[in-house]
């Protein structure tokens, strides 16, 4: 995987099945998003308390067209159950940069 140049992508997850469908594929679901987050690319996980949205996911260290891939891998999407809108952020400034800048 590349750098992905300083790119953030939003990931937000809408489930289209009734929960007793979508369920059934939700531990291959969390297997996928244990093996993205251990190769660095998953920063943060988690349901959506938002109605109409099941999950969002941040990435980074991968350019678009990498996480247009790895979202297509989710067994959630192959089994037709959601879908993902991504949105690609370019970090102009990070909170957690300047925080480390010394103060003297």
């Amino acid at each position: 995987m590349s750098t992905g140049d300083g790119l953030t992508h939003v990931l937000i997850i809408r489930n289209w099945a009734p929960a007793e469908v979508y369920r059934q594929y939700t531990p291959d679901h969390i297997a996928y998003l244990d093996r993205f987050h251990a190769a660095g690319v998953f920063r943060l996980s988690g349901r959506s308390t938002s109605p109409g949205h099941a999950g969002v996911i941040i990435a980074e260290g991968v350019t678009h067209d990498e996480i247009s891939r790895i979202v297509e891998d989710d067994p959630y999407v192959k089994a037709g159950v959601c879908e993902y809108q991504i949105v690609t952020v370019e970090a102009l400034s990070d909170r957690r940069a300047a925080a480390t800048i010394p103060t003297e």
